[in-house]
């Protein structure tokens, strides 16, 4: 199905969201299937990512992203995969953001939340980590949530916090969590 873009932009500009009615009843099913077959998602994750591929559609042609398409269920399905690829890279990232920081802050004792060490010690663990991070500035402390948080990438953070480069915020980010781990250590001890 070719559509004319140009004219979409003025309808979703102007609150007419039938052409999205239209497309979701059309292709749904086909991508949530498509998506539960190939990928392994659950039918709830495929129709959640379906509901973002919808969204993310409107939006690129809002924003004069998106000029000409060819076949809008095409550009779904692949914005569905992409969005799902996406998930996956977030949640092992986090994964592995966990265990780097626990390394970084707390050296080779690394399982300090494990279910074998004393709810006490995690707790005054966690105390630790939390008091070093308040003792940082504004700046630093955005900047961290930024990254390790909200997973942002280091040329978002740059443009986020207004730094000319993305080696600007890497060497800020940098800075800024030696001090943590610096705060840490020394409440450890």
């Amino acid at each position: 199905m070719a559509v004319d873009v140009a004219q979409l932009r003025i309808d979703f500009t102007t609150g007419k969201n039938d052409f999205l009615i239209e497309i979701t009843e059309k292709y749904s099913q086909y991508c949530v299937d498509y998506m539960l077959k190939r990928h392994q998602c659950s039918e709830d994750e495929a129709k959640d990512l379906f509901a973002e591929a919808i969204l993310v559609f409107r939006d690129a042609v809002i924003r004069k992203k998106l000029t000409k398409v060819r076949k809008v269920q095409n550009y779904l399905l692949g914005t569905c995969i992409k969005l799902h690829q996406l998930q996956l890279r977030q949640d092992y990232r986090k994964v592995d953001k966990a265990a780097e920081i626990k390394e970084r802050l707390y050296g080779e004792n690394t399982n300090f939340l494990d279910a074998t060490v004393s709810e006490e010690t995690n707790s005054e663990l966690i105390r630790i980590t939390m008091t070093s991070f308040h003792q940082l500035g504004e700046k630093c402390q955005q900047l961290l949530r930024l990254y390790y948080v909200h997973h942002f990438s280091l040329n978002e953070i740059a443009e986020e916090m207004g730094f000319a480069t993305q080696n600007g915020a890497k060497t800020t980010k940098y800075r800024c969590y030696q001090q943590c781990r610096k705060f840490a250590r020394e409440l450890k001890n």
